[in-house]
């Protein structure tokens, strides 16, 4: 798949359709296969994590009523278009790591 045909894609995806999305996913068991191996998006009045193909997969389907091609997520990474749209829309991408450091603070916090 393209770089511009990913963008198209992710063109009509807006930021209420990721906040619905991740309303939906906070219902959802995600199975492991699911997870993100990497990153996650952050949502910031919770701290909640979602892993970003996933996310993006439900805020395409909310927004478009159907499912993304075969190979929409082959070159998914900290530089690609769904990343940079994530990051547009105001939402923050962070490591498996950066997330668990900001759980030790917490707890070093209330110890």
């Amino acid at each position: 798949m393209s770089l511009s045909n990913i963008k198209e894609y992710l063109n009509s995806i807006s930021k209420e359709d990721v906040i619905r999305a991740m309303e939906i996913l906070d219902n959802t068991d995600i199975t492991s296969n699911r997870q993100s191996l990497a990153y996650d998006v952050l949502k910031q009045d919770s701290n909640k994590t979602y892993p970003p193909p996933l996310l993006i997969e439900y805020a395409y389907k909310i927004s478009n009523k159907g499912n993304l091609p075969q190979g929409f997520f082959n070159k998914i990474g900290k530089k690609s278009p769904h990343f940079k749209k994530l990051k547009d829309l105001g939402f923050k991408i962070t490591t498996k790591n950066e997330k668990e450091m900001g759980n030790l603070k917490a707890i070093f916090k209330k110890v």
